[in-house]
């Protein structure tokens, strides 16, 4: 069976209510393979909370990701802040299956704006980052005696090599098979040389060193990244000291995760605050779908118009 139809049986058996749904990825393309999965993104009024399933419909592979508007626009926006535009490209990039709520077309075109526009460039603190990465792994290929520990360092410079060079570009990372196709999109000669020196240390350190002065050179002396402070407050008023004395993630956690390990312990102790998932997607008591967007380095890009901006009754939300 061809991947749409296949996707849109899916959507229609499982998802009979769905405001609109899009089917992206590898299986849309030439890349297709016996493997390939159908990566299928669900937009549903009155979802709690998103997921992620796995599962084999028919003969397919399904990668399902399943969202309410408000969601939608939530993790896209991470995607796109993290320049690793996965969600986004599924929608902006990939086929309707279903639009019962007659705005799938603004979404796709929203997206495909914001992909185009590129990530933006890169924070100085990012590229210091990316550049200290990859010098310290060129340090450590120098030094490698163990084959099985040079393998692993050449296979990361390989990498590193490859997200240096999106970054210092201004063009969107991937993951994965994601990170070569970028690369291939933005410089394939490139991509061609990292590949082919992967096997030869001299060669791939002469790569990555090219890659390295690109993007204003060796960093390594002198870095430095300060993590997250963590202020008294950021501990439950319930949670006594034997409480963090008994917690490892407390005690060892590093300094940029130990609020997060805050965080989880206050709600362990407290129970949930009601109000983080509406506060974690960015948006507030008094703001609708309507006013959620993307907020992305460069553009505000997603801006869902609720059914009274397009002058609907509510109750049209719902309807076919």
């Amino acid at each position: 069976m061809d991947p749409v139809p296949a996707a849109r049986a899916l959507v229609a058996e499982r998802f009979p209510d769905a405001l609109y749904a899009f089917l992206g990825g590898s299986a849309l393309t030439g890349r297709r393979t016996s493997r390939s999965d159908l990566d299928v993104v669900v937009v549903l009024d009155g979802l709690a909370v998103p997921y992620r399933e796995s599962l084999r419909w028919r003969e397919w592979p399904v990668d399902l990701m399943a969202h309410n508007e408000l969601s939608l626009i939530a993790y896209a926006d991470r995607d796109l802040a993290g320049r690793r535009p996965t969600l986004p490209r599924v929608c902006g990039e990939g086929v309707v299956l279903t639009d019962r709520a007659g705005r799938a077309a603004e979404v796709q075109a929203a997206m495909r704006e914001r992909l185009s526009a590129g990530p933006g460039p890169a924070a100085p603190g990012m590229l210091d980052r990316a550049r200290y990465v990859l010098s310290d792994l060129l340090d450590d290929l120098a030094g490698a005696t163990d084959p099985g520990e040079q393998a692993f360092v050449r296979w990361q410079i390989v990498q590193e090599s490859a997200r240096l060079a999106l970054t210092a570009a201004g063009r969107w990372h991937g993951s994965g098979k994601w990170l070569l196709r970028e690369l291939r999109s933005y410089d394939a000669a490139l991509a061609d040389e990292l590949l082919s020196a992967h096997d030869d240390p001299v060669r791939l350190a002469a790569t990555a060193t090219s890659v390295l002065e690109r993007a204003g050179g060796r960093l390594w002396e002198g870095y430095r990244a300060d993590g997250d402070p963590v202020p008294p407050t950021a501990a439950s008023p319930h949670l006594r000291r034997s409480d963090v004395r008994d917690r490892p993630e407390l005690r060892h956690a590093p300094p940029g995760g130990r609020q997060r390990a805050y965080g989880r312990v206050r709600q362990a102790v407290d129970g949930p605050d009601p109000r983080r998932p509406l506060h974690a997607l960015g948006g507030s008591p008094s703001r609708g779908v309507g006013d959620g967007h993307l907020r992305g380095q460069r553009h505000a890009v997603v801006r869902v118009p609720g059914p009274r901006q397009r002058g609907r009754d509510p109750a049209g939300h719902q309807a076919g």
